[in-house]
């Protein structure tokens, strides 16, 4: 600094600079299905891990409804931070639809009932690996039919359809005793 009569002084400050912790963060996938569950892993040169603000350490099991990201911070012991952030899609189940090709059925009548929304099917039930499966009910009762879907992005997504047999007593049932 100088002053009202030239005169001049100097003053020196040191400044310590503590490095910041190195934090990774990663997983074995990007995206998941509904339901699943996955495992996040963090790691570095940090000596406490915390996930989205809190203390669960290095590691992360998610099971997350929708998309979402995860921050790992990691802090030293001179205080200083740093952050990994992790992104996950969590994929939406196929739309399970069913339909018959007709609006009842007797017994013994043949009906086709056909899946949609997927890209694969599994009819649990009868063990059938198409979308529409062929059902020949033979007495009169409930019936119900599963089927598993599989979307192109691998999630699966399995329901039920219930089918009411009739007897269909009548005429042509008395004909033929």
């Amino acid at each position: 600094g100088i002053g009202a009569n030239s005169c001049t002084s100097s003053a020196t400050a040191s400044v310590v600079v503590n490095p910041s912790p190195i934090v990774n963060a990663v997983s074995a996938s990007t995206a998941i299905c509904p339901g699943n569950s996955l495992t996040f892993f963090g790691s570095g040169t940090a000596s406490t891990y915390s996930w989205n603000g809190s203390a669960t350490g290095p590691n992360l099991i998610v099971t997350p409804t929708i998309s979402s990201t995860y921050t790992l911070a990691g802090s030293n012991n001179f205080g200083c931070i740093s952050t990994k952030t992790l992104a996950l899609t969590v994929y939406t189940l196929p739309t399970l639809s069913v339909t018959a090709n007709r609006p009842g059925v007797c017994r013994g009548e043949k009906i086709t009932l056909t899946a949609s929304g997927a890209s694969s099917y599994t009819w649990i039930t009868q063990g059938v690996l198409t979308p529409s499966v062929l059902i020949t009910p033979s007495s009169a009762q409930v019936y119900t039919y599963q089927v598993a879907m599989l979307s192109s992005d691998g999630c699966e997504n399995t329901g039920t359809y219930v089918l009411t047999v009739s007897a269909c007593t009548g005429l042509s049932e008395n004909i033929g005793t």
